[in-house]
């Protein structure tokens, strides 16, 4: 695409995330659950002209659209359709994970970063586990959190990674790392929901970390 549309596509993307934030903390569903869906397709579409689709970001690419399916399951408030989105999204995070470590890592921040995964690792499966004895209804989904808890902390940690990993550079390393933490800290806020915890503007603050996660994730690979 030209420069032109370029700034098309991405101005059209900003103002529906804008709309679906908007939507999120008013409450506005029948706004809210569109938008969701529209956002990312929009940025699954302005990857793929960017070269998504070429060998060392197609893996990215799956995983986005995946991401999308996940959305779109996600609007079905139906146990078996959250169960599907989660699939989905579980996909995302073991594409997310492939992509980011197709280059090699040195031995000192892989060792160093498989240590912090593996405490947070732990701290998550302590409250899981926890809550899971104040709230017998969880029991069932208990194995599948911690499981969907591994991937997306293998994501981030992954993510992180990348600013000592070669063939990262300038500004992009530091966007993929901030948007692996960011996609963590809205994943952490689904399950701190579905669990019972009662935050402010949860829906709000899940989805807005969400999509600047994303965008990060895309902008960084499709400039690097």
């Amino acid at each position: 695409m030209t420069i032109t549309q370029n700034f098309l596509v991405l101005g059209f993307l900003g103002f529906i995330m804008l709309v679906n934030w908007v939507s999120a903390g008013a409450l506005w569903m029948k706004v809210y659950y569109p938008t969701k869906v529209l956002a990312i397709l929009t940025l699954l579409f302005f990857f793929y002209t960017q070269g998504g689709a070429e060998p060392h970001r197609l893996v990215f690419l799956v995983g986005l659209a995946f991401s999308a399916v996940g959305d779109f399951f996600l609007v079905f408030r139906e146990k078996r359709w959250f169960m599907a989105g989660l699939g989905a999204f579980f996909i995302t995070q073991l594409c997310y994970i492939a992509g980011f470590n197709q280059n090699p890592l040195t031995p000192t921040p892989l060792v160093a970063g498989v240590a912090i995964a593996f405490a947070v690792a732990l701290r998550y499966f302590s409250y899981i586990d926890k809550k899971v004895i104040e709230k017998p209804e969880f029991q069932k989904g208990r194995n599948l959190f911690k499981t969907y808890a591994v991937a997306v902390i293998l994501m981030a940690t992954s993510a992180v990674f990348c600013l000592f990993r070669p063939g990262w550079y300038g500004i992009t390393r530091w966007m993929v790392a901030l948007g692996g933490v960011l996609f963590l800290v809205s994943d952490t806020l689904i399950g701190l929901d579905r669990l019972g915890n009662r935050i402010p503007a949860v829906r709000f603050w899940i989805i807005f970390t969400y999509h600047l996660a994303q965008f990060l994730i895309v902008m960084a690979v499709a400039s690097n």
